[in-house]
This record gives C-alpha cells, structure tokens and sequence, in this order.
C-alpha cells in the first residue's frame, strides 16, 4: 500500500512538471501553411516589386524561403484565446468571415478571409499599433494564387514619416 501511494505521488509530481504543449495557433496560420504547401509542391518563384518613400526597386527570387517571405501574415494573427475581442461576421453568401476588432489595445483591427469552395482564396489584414509618439499601420493582403501585397505607414510624432510597399507576384519556374 506504501508502494502504491509513493507511485502514484511520483507520477503526480511528474505529471505536474511536465508541461503538455498545446497548439496556440491563430486563425490565419493554418491557411498560411496550406499555402507555403501549394507554392512549394508546384515549384513557384517570386517576383518583388518594392517601393519605399518612391524609391523603387524589383527582385525577381527563383529559390523562394516561403515561410520568411510570409512571415508577416503568420506572426499577425488572431490566437484563438482572444477571439472574444472581435465581432465575426460569417458571410455565406459571400463566402467570406471577417473579424472586426472590438477592442482599442487589438493592434489587428480587421480580419477578413475569402473561400472559394472552401478553399482561402485570399486574407486580408489591417493592423494599426499606436503608441504615444509613433504610429505603424499595416495593410496586408494575399491571394493563393496571384500573390500578396504589403503597404506600410510609419510615423514618429513630427520628426519621421515613411511609407513603403511590397508586392509579390508568384510565377511558374
């Protein structure tokens, strides 16, 4: 019996400091992956055009790292525990769900995603982060099948404004 209480009190112990990782993945994460899937199963390359301030340039990428040029659309995402603070708008019809930022402190304001036969045709994303002298507003968008669009706004109170843009047009190599 002193056996049995001594097991079951080491296995509580073990129990407690093994901590079981959970998946705290957001909503556009998953949609992201399936798409860094379909570019890299068909062998997809990337064309940049950039434009910061006016100053523009263009790369053209045949060796695309998929995860670090949409890094941006994974690490802006709504995590589940927060859904409470957006208002969702699922619109059959339409076959779109949007996510409406309910709360000032969200820094993601709008989250719109579009299916196409239940598929992610393209997701949208307005972030705004506003602290007491800057402001950083993002516009985010991509199509799985065209490519993708960022356009930027950063601004320190009266010393600095810049503005940019990044399209990405996905092409067959």
């Amino acid at each position: 019996m002193k056996y049995i209480l001594y097991i079951n009190f080491l296995l509580f112990l073990v129990g407690c400091t093994s901590p079981i990782k959970q998946k705290n993945e957001g909503i556009v994460n998953q949609h992201i992956q399936t798409i860094i899937s379909q570019l890299e199963d068909n062998n997809i390359g990337l064309i940049k055009y950039l434009n910061k301030s006016g100053k523009e340039d263009t790369l053209k990428i045949e060796s695309v790292n998929w995860k670090k040029e949409l890094s941006i659309f994974i690490n802006n995402d709504i995590k589940p525990n927060n859904l409470t603070k957006y208002n969702v708008v699922d619109d059959k019809q339409k076959s779109t769900v949007t996510y409406i930022s309910k709360d000032e402190s969200n820094k993601i304001k709008f989250l719109n995603i579009k299916f196409n036969n239940e598929i992610v045709e393209t997701i949208k994303i307005s972030i705004v982060n506003q602290e007491n002298i800057y402001d950083i507003k993002y516009e985010l968008e991509i199509n799985r099948k065209n490519g993708f669009l960022i356009e930027a706004q950063h601004q320190v109170d009266y010393l600095y404004k810049d503005d940019f843009r990044v399209e990405g047009k996905f092409f067959k190599k």
